[in-house]
């Protein structure tokens, strides 16, 4: 019966796959929804390419695209998460763009934040474009903390556990972090600041025991156990009106709640700011992730020349910043930054922080590894286990996760 409905599932893709000699594009939520607007320029530039654009909820964009892969029927230029990059490559399903770029003089590696073109940079060879960036902040209410005494927001992240202590009074949360931090790996970051990481890419092992790595797990536990944040957030059905009414007054986030903050709780214009995470010491990295999208090129595509076109067109710094226009996506060009959108104090905070963003570990089982790493910090949390045991525990589940990746990269180490 499941060969049936994926046999059904292909023949279904197949039949409403558009007409052969169309370019087709796939793009993801609300950026698939706006790129009509920026493609006008491209089609007047390019009046010889039929091109279509098909949108693909977030939600479902993962599976339809393995399922698109079985079955032969991929797009020609596809939308990525920076995470799927690394899976999709693994499977031989994209074509490499290095020649492409060394050819293209409007494409040049060195405009792109650093960590956003390492996303999508695989034993040395180039796989996709990065087409929007994000990474995250600290969110908080200023006026909050100068009301507390606090004239500058936290540079530390000790500072950060002194003033979310402070705030949280009343009944009122000093800062809010996922008990559970799987789909925001922030003791990761934490980790990174201290020359820690996950895993160690040339073993393929867990090193969540490490000291660095586990005196950044130690501390954010602290952050739940000293109350500068709640454990439980069941009360909590609208994260705006309670960042509103200081119920919260510090959240690490993304670049999408600069604008979700505006629309919906105006009444708190000139009350709120962000800055770049805390350091782990004064005057040490500030590092944070570097997320976003990225253009691939699909390896079954037989109008390759095409699809590069079109990458190459949505890579220009004149294109990203009109689509930061539409969209609030932050342009991975550097050269895009420019214009008074772009000089907005919140954006500029997002531009310093990326400075210093570093991409996940690019192994095709990262999504899973993070859902562990942040299952296994919530026991922490919760004080069902130490943050030894939880780390070993977590440790041996890497190990696991990564066993047949390790046994791979052994046969290929051992071929003559």
């Amino acid at each position: 019966m499941r060969r049936c409905a994926l046999a059904l599932a292909l023949t279904a893709l197949a039949a409403c796959a558009p007409a052969p000699d169309a370019l087709v594009f796939w793009a993801m939520g609300a950026e698939g929804e706006q790129v009509g607007t920026v493609l006008a320029g491209f089609r007047q530039e390019h009046p010889e390419i039929k091109l279509k654009v098909q949108g693909i909820p977030w939600n479902a964009a993962h599976d339809k695209l393995l399922t698109a892969y079985a079955g032969g029927v991929t797009p020609d230029v596809c939308q990525l998460g920076t995470t799927w990059v690394t899976e999709l490559q693994a499977l031989g399903a994209l074509a490499p763009l290095g020649s492409r770029v060394k050819a293209d003089a409007l494409v040049r590696p060195d405009d792109f934040f650093a960590g956003a073109w390492r996303n999508n940079a695989i034993e040395g060879e180039v796989w996709a474009i990065p087409w929007y960036v994000d990474t995250r902040v600290l969110f908080y209410r200023s006026d909050l903390l100068a009301k507390a005494g606090f004239k500058e927001p936290p540079a530390t992240w000790d500072a950060f556990l002194t003033q979310a202590k402070a705030l949280a009074r009343g009944g009122k949360a000093g800062a809010y972090l996922p008990a559970n931090p799987g789909g925001d790996p922030i003791p990761l970051y934490m980790a990174w600041q201290q020359g820690a990481d996950l895993i160690d890419m040339g073993t393929l092992t867990g090193r969540a025991r490490a000291p660095a790595f586990a005196r950044a797990v130690d501390f954010y536990v602290r952050c739940f156990a000293e109350g500068a944040a709640p454990r439980e957030t069941g009360g909590l059905t609208n994260f705006y009106q309670a960042f509103a009414a200081g119920d919260v007054a510090m959240f690490v986030s993304g670049p999408w709640n600069v604008g979700a903050l505006r629309a919906k709780v105006p009444e708190l214009t000139g009350k709120w700011a962000v800055a770049p995470l805390p350091a782990t010491r004064a005057g040490g990295p500030r590092t944070s992730v570097a997320g976003g999208s990225a253009l691939a090129v699909f390896a079954r595509s037989k109008r390759q020349d095409q699809a590069w076109a079109l990458v190459s067109y949505l890579a220009r710094p004149d294109v990203q910043r009109a689509f930061h226009a539409l969209t609030g996506d932050l342009p991975a060009r550097k050269s895009a930054w420019r214009g008074k959108a772009l000089e907005d104090p919140a954006a500029r905070a997002f531009y310093a922080q990326m400075q210093d963003a570093r991409p996940v570990a690019a192994l095709p089982e990262w999504e899973l590894l993070a859902t562990k790493l942040g299952a296994w910090v919530e026991r922490a949390v919760y004080g069902q286990l130490t943050v030894e045991a939880a780390m070993r525990g977590l440790d041996e589940d890497i190990d696991r996760a990564l066993e047949k990746r390790r046994w791979l990269a052994t046969r290929r180490q051992a071929r003559p």
